[in-house]
């Protein structure tokens, strides 16, 4: 959505005081103070995955009863789609009952679906973010303008950095707390991080409620989430994907310079409200050199599939194409391996012909069991055989596979070797081992 850029110049003075079918890339490290590698995301090689005859942008997506479910942004109000994968994906329907939808977001909760999306027709006013029901996703009914507390505001009308809003950016649901809490946003049924807009920069908020309808804004009064100087000129975030991922809450956010659709960012918080943004952000970039998100790169729309975490965004080419494209980031556990268990170095001759016993070994914080063996793969290869023993000696029972040396994609100036798997309920796993490659040449 093309926005008109307003004076700033109070926003500035508010500054000052203020299971995919190709192989992902695995996690190795993370930035300093971030728990995920966010250089690791590998785009889906046939993006977009989702480019229909009218517009595709804006993106919500849940996984729900077998499929994945998308409502997004059409040429004309929100539409919906499913895929079985993710991937290949077919339109059911406009949908019907919403007053001028746009931006909107989808959570399951226990009425239903609901709906918060922004009325394109509204801007400097709680009634900009709307809120309805349904039970199929398609039909929509007690479609109303969200309410906000009277002292605790989401949306000012007046100069701050939430004057107005462009609508939600994604909904959290809590169904085991019963009571609203005006003190701790994050301790509510519902939470939602919504965008705020000063008419020109935008920021991101947070709001609680109890029924998903009235809301109470941040008791600080200020944003989760600005325009950063350090962040590559970052003067607009907005639509953002939250996961609350075990202890860690987890965010990607659109940003930009002038307008927020330049890029995807990551940050991360321990409690939802103070959060850091990643030193190696972008993600993604409108300026990596992809053609059809050459001009826009924004609003992401954030999974966790078991052990992978899947991404559907926005991308606009030169020829003003709305479409939404695919990326994903697997999970992976290091483990430990043993190379020719007993010796040391690990010699392999690739000229012999025979097998290479390479162990995969139960520690205190994984069982070597419940790998899948033929999942495994070292230096390339499938094993030709698997057995469980207590290789080291420590009365844990390891997995024991053996390689054929003529299957094994080394060369004489490897160093070292690496082993891949899953285990049985699909957690990928990861283990190197120094190898001697004799002879030399």
């Amino acid at each position: 959505m093309k926005r008109r850029v307003f004076s700033v110049l109070f926003a500035m003075a508010l500054a000052v005081g203020l299971g995919p079918p190709w192989t992902p890339v695995s996690i190795i490290t993370a930035a300093p103070g971030i728990t995920l590698d966010n250089t690791k995301w590998v785009e889906y090689p046939g993006n977009p995955v989702f480019d229909p005859a009218t517009r595709a942008y804006y993106p919500s997506v849940m996984y729900d009863g077998g499929l994945y479910k998308m409502w997004y942004d059409a040429t004309e109000g929100v539409a919906y789609a499913t895929s079985s994968d993710g991937i290949v994906w077919n339109t059911v329907a406009s949908t019907t009952g919403l007053k001028s939808a746009r931006h909107s977001w989808v959570t399951r909760t226990d009425v239903g679906y609901e709906i918060w999306y922004w009325d394109q027709s509204q801007l400097y006013s709680i009634n900009a973010i709307r809120h309805a029901q349904s039970s199929d996703g398609i039909s929509w009914t007690n479609d109303a303008a969200i309410t906000q507390d009277a002292s605790q505001k989401l949306i000012t009308g007046v100069s701050s950095w939430n004057r107005g809003s462009y609508g939600p950016s994604n909904v959290l649901f809590n169904p085991a707390i019963t009571a609203l809490d005006k003190t701790n946003i994050m301790n509510n049924r519902y939470v939602m991080y919504y965008d705020g807009t000063t008419g020109g920069d935008e920021f991101l908020g947070v709001a609680g409620s109890l029924d998903g309808k009235h809301w109470v804004g941040n008791p600080t009064g200020l944003p989760v989430l600005t325009h950063n100087p350090d962040a590559g000129g970052q003067q607009y975030v907005s639509r953002a994907t939250v996961l609350k991922d075990g202890p860690v809450y987890r965010m990607w956010f659109s940003y930009g310079a002038r307008t927020m659709d330049d890029g995807i960012g990551y940050a991360e918080s321990a409690d939802g409200i103070s959060w850091a943004e990643d030193p190696n952000n972008p993600v993604f970039h409108k300026t990596d050199g992809v053609g059809w998100r050459a001009a826009r790169t924004y609003t992401p729309s954030v999974l966790k599939v078991g052990s992978t975490y899947k991404m559907w965004f926005t991308g606009v080419d030169g020829g003003r194409n709305y479409a939404i494209g695919l990326a994903t980031l697997r999970l992976v556990k290091d483990v430990a391996i043993d190379i020719k268990p007993g010796s040391d170095p690990n010699s392999i001759n690739l000229k012999a012909r025979g097998v290479v016993p390479v162990a995969v070994l139960t520690t205190s914080q994984f069982d070597a069991t419940t790998v899948d063996p033929g999942t495994a793969l070292f230096a390339g290869a499938s094993p030709v055989r698997s057995s469980t023993e207590d290789v080291d000696g420590d009365g844990d029972m390891d997995l024991l596979l053996h390689f054929d040396i003529q299957n094994l994609n080394l060369t004489s100036s490897s160093a070292s070797a690496t082993l891949t798997a899953d285990t049985h309920d699909g957690q990928p796993i990861e283990g190197t081992d120094t190898v001697n490659i004799v002879p030399k040449k």
